[in-house]
């Protein structure tokens, strides 16, 4: 059975978490399924494979990040339903980095996988290196994932 995936992503820069959102995306469409890409902001220099349906919150303001403000979870539950109303209901929300976590995790997508692209423990000791700081940020993103749907990724 053919299911409607929606796939939710910060950007198209070139790190692992973005190649293995597109890698996901093409996997999916290859098995059958109709994946469709909603990209935080229009930046980044990965291409959308053939035949996946892309969706951006907010566009890129010539790289003058002060200048723009950042999509909101409302912005985004408003443009999946926007999506929803014309090309039907998604059977899946998956989500990829710790701040589309936090966005995704604010509307109401049943039912939400969030990906974790990370050793969370290394995670959590790296950032208690960089300072008390760095670890509360850090877990205040974790948090997320109490409770929650998360798909742990591996060979």
């Amino acid at each position: 059975m053919t299911k409607h995936i929606a796939i939710i992503a910060p950007n198209l820069h070139g790190n692992g978490a973005v190649r293995v959102t597109l890698n996901q995306a093409k996997a999916l469409r290859d098995a059958g399924h109709r994946p469709e890409l909603f990209i935080l902001l229009a930046e980044g220099d990965f291409s959308v494979p053939d035949g996946i349906p892309v969706h951006y919150l907010a566009q890129s303001d010539d790289g003058d990040k002060k200048r723009l403000s950042p999509p909101s979870a409302q912005q985004l539950q408003q443009l999946v339903r926007q999506v929803e109303n014309s090309q039907g209901a998604f059977d899946l929300f998956l989500s990829n980095t710790a701040r589309c976590d936090k966005m995704a995790a604010a509307c109401d997508f049943q039912p939400l996988y969030l990906i974790s692209h990370c050793a969370l423990r290394q995670e959590l000791r790296d950032a208690l290196k960089q300072g008390p700081l760095k670890l509360l940020k850090r877990i205040r993103q974790a948090r997320v994932m109490h409770g929650r749907h998360v798909i742990g990724v591996s060979e």
